[in-house]
């Protein structure tokens, strides 16, 4: 051993050894108590399953017996939204705007339905806008005019001078 080396004695260790578990043991010092929250806290998990279970077969019960009122003819959730998408669709509109409506009974349903059509306003005419008008000649190009014949030429003459005026001939 080298001169400056310490030298420990059977105390001296024993010390150390003492001071080390004394640290371990305070880590764990609240083990006890931190045990017993955890016990008390699943009891009263187990109390609240138990009541959300007996609150879910309660509302299974209410759920059975709207379902079978329904069947005596009164009205649920079911049948306002089937009395909703019969108002759409008398009205025109499609089912999926069915939920928007607000009403009571089937008149107020369908007067709210023909309320919001009116709001939606006319729908786009579809082909309408992209069609040409009618006796309209669509624009002619050079390889159209080298099949026409002399006679065919002189027919669309009037349109082959309004396209070199404006140029599309030239580009097409």
């Amino acid at each position: 051993m080298a001169s400056g080396d310490k030298k420990f004695s059977a105390q001296d260790v024993n010390k150390l050894v003492q001071k080390r578990l004394d640290r371990q043991k305070a880590k764990f010092a609240d083990y006890d108590q931190l045990r017993d929250e955890h016990a008390a806290m699943k009891a009263e998990l187990a109390k609240l399953k138990k009541a959300a279970a007996s609150s879910s077969d309660d509302t299974e019960g209410r759920g059975k017996k709207k379902r079978a009122g329904d069947a005596d003819g009164s009205e649920g959730r079911r049948g306002a939204l089937r009395a909703k998408i019969r108002a759409a669709k008398k009205a025109g509109l499609p089912a999926s705007m069915a939920t928007r409506l607000k009403g009571s009974d089937d008149e107020s349903l369908l007067r709210d339905a023909e309320k919001l059509k009116k709001s939606l306003g006319p729908g786009p005419k579809v082909g309408t806008g992209t069609n040409p008008p009618k006796g309209a000649k669509r624009p002619l190009t050079r390889a159209d005019i080298k099949k026409m014949s002399p006679d065919e030429i002189i027919k669309n003459l009037d349109q082959i001078k309004a396209q070199l005026k404006d140029g599309s001939l030239n580009q097409a």
